[in-house]
């Protein structure tokens, strides 16, 4: 789980599925995307179980 960018838990190996309850924006994924690569893990996917459907810039949404 990270936690303000800080992993806590076990450390992560091999290859790491996120999960998210809701999503608003993809800044999460990314930052997690990102936390899993410098633990030198690999992203293999995410899941999300609610997606809000909020618009970011030229009406993207979040996914």
């Amino acid at each position: 789980m990270a936690k303000g960018g800080v992993l806590v838990g076990a450390p992560m190996i091999g290859c790491v599925l996120i999960a998210y309850d809701v999503i608003s924006a993809s800044t999460s994924v990314c930052e997690s995307v990102e936390l899993i690569k410098n633990s030198e893990a690999i992203p293999s996917g995410v899941v999300i179980a609610l997606d809000r459907m909020e618009r970011g810039i030229r009406e993207f949404f979040a996914v």
